[in-house]
């Protein structure tokens, strides 16, 4: 059906549009552009591309993944930032903002709550084939399902906190959850020093100790934007 869209790739490098350029498809098509729009600087190898009829006429419409998006976050996104926000981010470097920024314990507290925790689970992440298959003899076939339960109970962890944060604050939460992680750390720690229990009892404490990375990486985020809310960008890059 000639109405239907075309979904599709450019050959080779888009440039932008321009009147009178061509454009070769990877199904063989090759369209010409005859109105006037203009795109300059735009450079993207082997663009997705969809082309839509008009409702009225023989026109057709062209759309590059990417291009689009930033079109309309160009002249549609409005900025967010504050009046005041502004003002005072012209008076400092960003440099001066972070060295400010580490004169707030409160932040260097949740900076350290948040990669800390973030460190076991990146530390997981890299040495879990060796734990689980050559020092527990885990199946490579099982070591997916395992790797997946560790995801779940991660992803598990959020929800609940999304549900916790209806009832307590960030802070709250926080609190709470770091006793528990440092708990359950201590626990794994002895259990992997010792032995006791072998596979049996590190692994699910292994579990327990990566969910609750669910509860601390978002609220020692939002704990942080909220010590200084005029150098949130600041923030942003030191977390």
């Amino acid at each position: 059906n000639s109405d239907e869209p075309i979904v599709a790739r450019i050959v080779g490098e888009f440039r932008g549009f321009g009147a009178g350029r061509s454009y070769t498809l990877d199904n063989g098509q090759v369209w010409k552009q005859i109105d006037d729009a203009s795109l300059v600087g735009a450079r993207k190898t082997d663009p997705s591309v969809r082309l839509t009829p008009s409702i009225v006429g023989n026109a057709w419409f062209m759309a590059i993944d990417g291009v689009a998006v930033g079109l309309a976050a160009f002249f549609r996104l409005q900025e967010s930032r504050s009046e005041e926000t502004t003002a005072h981010a012209a008076t400092e470097s960003p440099l001066q903002a972070y060295l400010a920024l580490m004169r707030e314990p409160r932040l260097v507290g949740y900076a350290l709550a948040g990669a800390l925790n973030g460190a076991t689970l990146f530390t997981y992440i890299a040495s879990s084939p060796d734990l689980l298959i050559k020092t527990y003899g885990i199946a490579p076939a099982a070591f997916g399902w395992l790797f997946g339960l560790n995801a779940v109970g991660i992803i598990g962890s959020n929800q609940v906190n999304r549900l916790l944060l209806r009832r307590w604050t960030p802070d709250q939460v926080l609190a709470r959850s770091s006793l528990i992680s440092v708990g359950v750390a201590v626990m794994l720690i002895i259990a992997a020093v010792t032995g006791i229990g072998e596979r049996w009892s590190v692994l699910p404490l292994l579990l327990m100790l990566l969910s609750t990375y669910g509860f601390l990486g978002g609220n020692t985020m939002a704990g942080a934007l909220n010590v200084d809310p005029r150098r949130a960008g600041a923030i942003s890059a030191l977390m």
